[in-house]
Order: C-alpha cells, then structure tokens, then sequence
C-alpha cells in the first residue's frame, strides 16, 4: 500500500494545495524503484511501498510527516548503521542528507542486501531518494572474479550459470575485441553471440555506432591505458529500437605482469535508464510544485497579515467611534431623566412616558455602546485590569439586586448556593461585576416564568475557583454554542426574537474571563436549561475571609 499525503497538527491546508499533493503522491506511488521525498522542514513528503519493502521497515511504523531523524533511529535501533555509537552515525546521516548535494553511492543492509542510491536535492529544499536491489548483479560480479582463479572444470559450471544470467560475460584482447561472449548476450539482444566476437566492446549492434558518443571515447581511453572500468553506459541501436548498455571490466595480467586484455560483464539497461528519465522529469514536477505550494503558503501568509491589520483598524474604529457618542448620549439620558421627573415643572403624561421610553432607550444604547467599546479595547489589546482583593459573596450580591426585578417580574426564583468560606479573589472587580451581571441576565432573559436561575461557587482540585450560573430555561442545541460565543451573533429561536440583545454579552463575559486567566464554557441543552461555568486559577485566589452571618 502506497502511503497518501496527510496534515498533523491541525496545520491548515494552503487552497490549492489538495489537488497537488495527490498528484505528488500519484506520482510516487507509480515510481518503478523505491522512492522517499524529504521535505524542506526535513520531515517525510512521501514515500511508497517499495521504500518499505527494500528496508523490511512494517507498515505502521514510519508515516508521512515524520521527521527524518524517527527514520534514521529506526534504521540505528534495527542495525543498519551496524555497530558503533548509534547517535554519532545518525547525526552524520542527517548532515548529509540535508547538507549534501546530489550523489550517487550503495549501501549494505542488515539483510546483506547491495542498494544504488541516488540522492537528488531539491531547489526549494528537501530531496528525493532512490534506492536499487543491485545485490544479484554485485554477486554475479563477484562470482565472476572468483571464476578465473578456480581450475578449468569449476570454470565450465561457472561458464554454465553466466550462461543463463540476465547479463552476459565477455572476454576482449588487448585492443579491446571481444574474443569471448556468453549466451546471455543472445537471450538479451536477440542476435548471436558468435557474429559479435572481433567488433569491439561498444560495436555490438546490427547499425553503427556514434564514435563520438562520450561513453565510447571513454572507453577507448581506458582500453589504450589499461584501466578498470565500471558501470559505464552507451546507446546503441537494436533494430530500430534505441537500446543502453552498461558494462564493466577489468584489465587481465598473468604473473610476468604482462598485459592479455580484459574481462567483464554487460547488460541491457534501458528500463532503468527509461524510469532514471522518468524520475527526473517527476522530480521538475515536483520542483514546480514545492514552488506552487511556497507561494500559496506566502499569499496565505500575507492575506493573514492583511486580515489581522484589517481587523485591529476595525477596532481602533469602533473605540474612536464610541467614545464619540458616549458624550452626546449621557446628555440625552441626563435631559430625559429632569423632564421625567418634572424638575422644571409639570409635563403632559403622554410627554412624561416619551421622556421614560427616551431614558429607557438611551440607557440601553450607553450599555450597548459601552460593550462594544470594550469589545473593541480587548482586540486591540488596549483592556488593561485594575487588580484588587474582591469578595466574589458582594458581588453576587450586588447582581442580585440590581436584577431582582426583573427576576419577579417573570416570577423567577433567584437562588445562591455558596460556601461557608468564599474564597476572596485578586482580580478587576468591574470586569468580575460585569461577567455576572451578562451571565445573570441572559439566564433570567431566556427562562420562562416560574423558572429558576442560580449561582454556586465551588473550589476544583485543580486550586483555582469555579463559579456556575445555571438557569431552567430554553436552552440551546450543543451544535449552537460556539455560534453564541461569537460577537454579534445570536442563536436563532423565535424566544430569542422577542428579546433585545446585540450578542455580544457573553464573547465579551468569556474575553474578560480569559484576561484574568481563566475559561468561560458552556453546558446546555434545548428545553432543558444551560449552565455557563467561570474557572479561575489558583493564582487569582487570595485568601477565604470570614463567614458573614
């Protein structure tokens, strides 16, 4: 099984980016060879089951977005650096893994396995690796050195197996003709191996051969100066059909030290040089993607950035804005409040009640105003607290009361439920005030009469203090509670139509919480009630004063 791209983290995805990444794991997925992308973070891009099998590494143990290093301590913990200090080799391996360029090298495994690695980095960072099982033709070469020493009737079983080996073994004098081919050459090439003896290493085809090719003039050379020669690939052409070579040798000395030619073997590579190609043009894909993805992640960045000054010029407006009508609107509730109460002289009763709805209403527009500033100074980061010792059973109280009309109005039963020793606070005691009356009066707002709305105080394990308003009203679905918690926003219910509200009491009441450190959640359920929970640490706590009687 191919492993498929994935997020950790809970990274966001770049738009855009889906699509490409399953294009880059297609890609993987269809390598001829086993294939491992690392990325610029050093961490695991993707990677296929051949990469797995060629290591004996389980499914379930290296994942996509693993960083390199878990690769390498697995390799370390299962013996593949072999013996020695474990930390000091996977080091090194990382080194050059992220430090080198491109390089072509073989590795033993632990299961004595010969790999051709080819390591290509990658212009946006990172690298993409692949590894050859070259072990039957490493074994093949050494058993072919081992041939010549042997006597002449282990020489014919040996002659037996080159015979049949997907490469063929060859023999040439000291001007480089072939004076000897297996018959490996015939089941590779399809043409006798006898028609080639006396052409030279290179002339092999039934077409001639470029003498300018580069792997011929170096193989000349070598032959003129006597020198070993190993892996080295020419084109020829087989009927029509474009074929590559690779052969290795070695010069022939007998004891006098004199020169008689050379031996080796070849074969036929253009599979591998057909996938090597295909590989290079998936890696100028994957190069053009690693630089789509660079500059999405940078528009991503940038719009970000963009949003955040957006947002922080929203709200150094609304703060101007509101302190701007705070003045003229003070003057409205204060002139509405004299006409009310008939300061200077007797009004209409239809006049007074317009003066009561105008006090009404601009009362309610300050509070609004008032939230909004506050909205606006915590986004900005301009809300400063003014901490103070605070007795969480004054406040409450205090809630009580201003609200206790309301409560009978509604024939709500307003209940506490404290501990004999409340524990005092180190906090802003506005702010404190503040969160409970929104708390208080969204629980008396959305229960119906004869409902009940309560507050208790207990102390968590954890040394901080809790502070729960629970209420037997309307409720709301779970689903709908991250909405309610979002400014200016309501959730809809035709109870809540009929109630006045901007929706800001409780994102303003969790901010403010949050500011002295702690959490503001929610537990409700519809037609059974809600309970909003306050938590403050246990750094906020100051001391337990006395009882009051």
């Amino acid at each position: 099984m191919t492993e498929t791209f994935r997020r950790k983290g809970g990274q966001r995805v770049v738009p855009g980016q889906t699509q490409e990444l399953e294009i880059l794991s297609t890609v993987v997925a269809s390598a001829p060879t086993a294939m491992a992308i690392v990325g610029p973070d050093v961490r695991l891009l993707a990677f296929n089951r051949a990469f797995l099998d060629i290591f004996d590494i389980p499914p379930d143990t290296i994942f996509i977005g693993d960083p390199l290093e878990k690769l390498f301590r697995y390799f370390a913990d299962h013996g593949e650096f072999g013996e020695g200090e474990n930390e000091k080799k996977i080091r090194e391996s990382l080194r050059r893994a992220v430090g080198c360029g491109a390089r072509q090298y073989e590795w033993m495994t632990r299961s004595k396995r010969t790999l051709a690695v080819s390591h290509q980095p990658l212009r946006a960072g990172g690298s993409v690796t692949t590894f050859a099982d070259v072990t039957e033709r490493r074994e093949k070469e050494s058993l072919l050195k081992r041939a010549w020493s042997l006597a002449e009737g282990e020489r014919a079983r040996l002659a037996d197996w080159a015979d049949v080996s997907n490469d063929w073994f060859w023999e040439a004098d000291g001007e480089g003709r072939l004076t000897f081919v297996s018959e490996g050459f015939e089941a590779a090439l399809g043409q006798p191996a006898g028609t080639r003896l006396g052409r030279m290493l290179f002339d092999i085809a039934s077409e001639p051969i470029d003498t300018t090719d580069p792997a011929c003039i170096f193989l000349n050379a070598a032959i003129r100066e006597r020198r070993p020669f190993r892996d080295v690939q020419f084109a020829i052409s087989v009927d029509g059909i474009r074929r590559h070579i690779s052969t290795s040798g070695k010069p022939i000395f007998d004891a006098g030290k004199q020169f008689h030619g050379y031996r080796g073997t070849s074969r036929d590579v253009t599979h591998r040089v057909r996938a090597e190609r295909g590989l290079e043009q998936q890696a100028d894909m994957l190069r053009a993607m690693v630089d789509k993805l660079d500059l999405a992640r940078a528009n991503a960045v940038q719009a970000l950035a963009e949003a955040d000054r957006a947002n922080k010029s929203k709200s150094y407006f609304l703060a101007s804005m509101s302190h701007e009508l705070r003045t003229p609107l003070n003057a409205i509730i204060g002139f509405s409040e004299l006409l009310e109460g008939g300061l200077f002289g007797p009004l209409n009763p239809r006049y007074v009640e317009y003066a009561r709805d105008i006090h009404n209403s601009g009362r309610y527009l300050l509070r609004l105003i008032n939230d909004i500033l506050d909205q606006s100074k915590i986004d900005a980061g301009k809300l400063e607290l003014y901490d103070q010792q605070v007795d969480l059973r004054d406040i409450i109280g205090e809630c009580q009361r201003l609200l206790r009309d309301k409560a009978d109005e509604k024939r709500i039963g307003l209940w506490t439920r404290l501990p004999p020793e409340t524990p005092a606070l180190r906090g802003d005691r506005l702010r404190l005030k503040q969160v409970l009356l929104n708390l208080l009066s969204n629980a008396i707002k959305f229960t119906l009469k004869g409902g009940q709305v309560g507050v208790t105080i207990s102390r968590p394990g954890n040394g901080g203090v809790a502070i729960c308003v629970e209420d037997t009203g309307i409720g709301m679905r779970p689903e709908s509670i991250p909405l309610a918690l979002e400014p200016f926003r309501q959730v809809e219910s035709p109870f809540a139509r009929h109630h006045e509200g901007t929706g800001l009491g409780l994102p303003l009441s969790r901010s403010l919480v949050e500011l002295h450190g702690g959490t503001l959640t929610i537990d409700s359920q519809l037609d059974k009630g809600t309970k909003v929970r306050v938590w403050l640490p246990a750094e906020r706590v100051a001391a337990a004063p006395p009882a009051k009687a």
